[in-house]
């Protein structure tokens, strides 16, 4: 998770700034604040934007391997979905992951 600040006197300028940065990010939480210059008396808006960068999923597949391959694989990733085929004699593995 990360935060970015947006600090601006005119709400124009910083629709369009958050807009241009939020398009491509999972969103978490906004909060907003209209705050007073101390020195001006000017008015300005701080938006605070939590978000997240967005993330792939990729799948990998095993076909008929040990369990120790599989376990290896799912320790060193951060899998999502983890689903098994087959007829008995052969199973497969598909392992969905988010990709790093």
């Amino acid at each position: 998770m990360k935060v970015k600040i947006f600090r601006d006197f005119n709400s124009e300028d910083i629709q369009k700034d958050i807009n241009d940065f939020i398009k491509d990010k999972k969103i978490i939480d906004i909060k907003y604040a209209v705050t007073t210059d101390a020195y001006n008396g000017q008015c300005y808006c701080e938006v605070l934007v939590v978000y997240e960068e967005p993330t792939k999923l990729k799948q990998e597949t095993f076909y008929m391997s040990d369990d120790a391959e599989v376990n290896d694989f799912i320790s060193k990733h951060d899998v999502v979905n983890v689903e098994h085929f087959g007829n008995g004699d052969e199973i497969n593995t598909i392992i969905t992951y988010r990709e790093q």
